[in-house]
């Protein structure tokens, strides 16, 4: 999330969690912002498994590659089992159901953290 990706509601709580652990203190370690996410992660998790039990397997497959910054094409994506329309059509679905914007990018960056944790690298 340091990158600034994904939907800004995600930072504003990631900075309301981070006003919870410091309160009125002129700045934050590095502790309380990575305590902050972990606070975020929790709080977000039933979103992100509720969005991934919606999620056919290609559109599963397309989230992880997105996830860990693959292109939708290559050696990730065939040892994913991916083929051309079957990552076109998960692709289209994503956009459309607002889990992926317009350039293939996720909204929720909480989402790509929590995927990268529970799945390896493709």
């Amino acid at each position: 999330m340091a990158r600034r990706q994904g939907h800004p509601q995600r930072l504003n709580l990631l900075a309301h969690h981070v006003w919870g652990l410091v309160g009125d203190v002129a700045s934050a370690s590095s502790d309380d912002w990575l305590a902050a996410l972990q606070s975020c992660l929790a709080h977000a998790r039933p979103e992100s498994d509720a969005i991934w039990t919606t999620l056919n397997a290609s559109q599963r497959k397309v989230l992880r590659l997105v996830s860990w910054g693959e292109p939708l094409a290559g050696s990730a994506a065939g040892r994913l089992g991916l083929i051309g329309g079957s990552v076109a059509a998960a692709r289209t679905a994503l956009v459309r159901s607002g889990v992926l914007d317009e350039h293939r990018r996720l909204v929720d960056p909480l989402l790509g953290i929590w995927l990268r944790r529970a799945y390896p690298s493709p």
